[in-house]
């Protein structure tokens, strides 16, 4: 265990030289890796920050309970679009039915009441 010679002495030197190259790349790829890693790490904690959570808290359950929120959220938009298209045809077919005497010129559009073509 005390050896502090270059491990590599013991290859021929055209394998050493060879592992050395290696040697280098490897370490400046890890280097490279290790600083991406820190910066995640960073985000992470700034993303934790941000939504005042525990910065203890695990990645895998903040990222499930996300991704639960942002999918029940999408699903809830979803369903009230088609209860609101619903509402609108409903209120179209009532208006039809009445008549344009009767519905006293109000139309009815995609976004609320047209009060330009009320006649009083």
């Amino acid at each position: 265990g005390g050896k502090s010679e270059n491990p590599l002495a013991s290859f021929p030197p055209a394998t050493a030289k060879d592992l050395a190259s290696l040697l280098s790349e490897a370490t400046e790829r890890l280097d490279a890796l290790e600083g991406k890693v820190k910066g995640a790490r960073k985000k992470y904690e700034d993303l934790l920050a941000y939504f005042c959570e525990d910065p203890a808290l695990d990645p895998q359950q903040f990222f499930s309970t996300l991704h639960s929120f942002v999918s029940t959220f999408a699903e809830t938009k979803k369903r009230l679009a088609r209860i609101a298209a619903a509402e609108r045809r409903r209120q179209q077919a009532k208006d039809m039915r009445r008549g344009p005497s009767q519905a006293g010129g109000v139309i009815v559009g995609q976004g609320g009441l047209d009060l330009t073509k009320h006649k009083p």
